[in-house]
């Protein structure tokens, strides 16, 4: 059994010289690029500072010791092999994303000669790339260099890049170098996730992002440091091909809704603290959409509710909606969703007068819900058994009921499958 532990200076095989084959291998460290050169491979010193900064940023062990140049067994395998298990990592990394993650793409350009030539080879891998933001501003410009020297190697092939900070704090210059190599890429930007205020969207353009997929941004609320006037949603005006948004934004998106193309939308997890009509306002454009998540964490001012009886939201293809949060129902009363199948209602939060908002929302929609099959109730409902019964038997089309916090459900439905807890 081979054991191998790759560094930036090398890798140490603990492998019998019988099972090497004889194979000769330079040692990596000497033909490891520079991290800051987003031109040509520059070789490097086993000793040079950036590249041990750049390697213990990256959670790869740097030892001083010295290592074997034996070639580890799984060098017999063609490139084409090699290539294909080096991606599949890839998957598996960003898939548990995390700060503290080893970058694969990195590691196996330190192992060898051959695997780095391999990875250096194979643009898919470096098509993803998380842009981390720390405190200090010279760190941050040294992982700017280094995200721009990953992403270069890429081809033309649409990108994933994950923007996040190490916490909420003032834009600095090397901030600004870690936003320029964001706003260079953007525009081939298949997945995207962004975690930093809205004040810091100013600083992308406004470009076209016709490979946009899916979307993720998680912008905390404004401290008093940061403009409060910012429409950020227009950084992303014109996608053409957006399905999966996830947006966990503040009441300061609200102005840019309309800005964005939620046509082709199929999947929205959306939780918007501030306002339940910005919410309506991206429902009323996302005519593909058929899994919905939606939830109002925390207290909602009273104003930031009041939405005309008379509206409505027709979701034509909808088929699971799930409602979370401080009064969820006002939502469920303006939607018209005749395709749904699945509904989980988790108010949470919601108490004394709020009943009677949820209650009266859902029996407002459940004319409209003639296909609607399973339906859970959990988290706190607060509800009565007569309120459950109402609306059951306003849509007799339900074969599931979960209810949660009640050890008994309803009775007098026969043919009802209950669970309880």
């Amino acid at each position: 059994m081979a054991v191998i532990t790759a560094s930036p200076f090398g890798h140490r095989s603990d492998v019998p010289p019988e099972d090497v084959g004889g194979a000769e291998i330079c040692p990596a460290a000497s033909e490891c690029p520079s991290v800051l050169d987003s031109g040509t491979l520059a070789p490097v010193t086993a000793d040079d500072p950036s590249l041990i900064e750049v390697a213990r940023e990256n959670s790869i062990s740097a030892s001083p010791r010295l290592l074997s140049s034996r070639s580890p067994p799984i060098s017999i395998f063609p490139a084409e092999i090699l290539a294909i298990v080096f991606d599949k990592l890839n998957q598996e990394v960003h898939g548990c994303m995390s700060l503290e993650r080893t970058d694969i793409t990195l590691l196996v350009t330190q192992v060898c000669s051959f695997w780095r030539q391999v990875a250096i080879g194979t643009p898919e891998l470096w098509s993803g790339a998380v842009i981390y933001v720390p405190e200090e501003s010279a760190k941050a410009s040294r992982l700017a260099g280094f995200a721009r020297y990953c992403l270069s190697r890429s081809g033309a092939l649409p990108l994933s890049i994950w923007f996040l900070l190490e916490k909420q704090q003032p834009i600095t210059d090397g901030a600004l170098d870690c936003l320029k190599v964001l706003a260079e890429f953007l525009p081939r930007c298949e997945t995207l996730e962004i975690a930093f205020p809205a004040s810091w969207f100013q600083h992308l353009p406004d470009t076209p992002l016709p490979y946009l997929t899916s979307l993720r941004i998680r912008s905390p609320k404004p401290k008093e440091f940061e403009p409060q006037d910012v429409k950020p949603l227009t950084t992303f005006c014109d996608t053409l091909n957006l399905q999966q948004a996830e947006l966990e934004c503040t009441s300061v998106m609200a102005g840019s809704v309309s800005a964005v193309r939620w046509s082709k939308l199929t999947t929205l997890r959306l939780n918007w603290p501030d306002s339940v009509r910005a919410c309506v306002q991206i429902l009323a454009e996302c005519h593909s959409l058929e899994d919905a998540t939606l939830s109002t964490k925390g207290h909602i001012p009273e104003q930031a509710d009041i939405l005309p009886g008379d509206q409505e939201v027709l979701l034509p293809k909808l088929k699971s909606l799930k409602l979370r949060g401080h009064r969820t129902g006002i939502l469920a009363g303006c939607l018209r969703a005749p395709l749904l199948r699945s509904l989980v209602v988790a108010p949470k939060y919601f108490a004394g007068a709020g009943r009677y908002v949820q209650w009266s929302g859902l029996l407002k929609s459940a004319e409209h819900l003639n296909q609607l099959s399973m339906l859970e109730m959990r988290n706190g409902w607060l509800g009565t058994l007569t309120d459950l019964e109402s609306f059951l038997r306003a849509v007799p089309s339900v074969q599931v009921l979960k209810v949660h916090d009640y050890s008994e459900g309803p009775a007098c439905f026969p043919g009802l499958k209950i669970w309880t807890s």
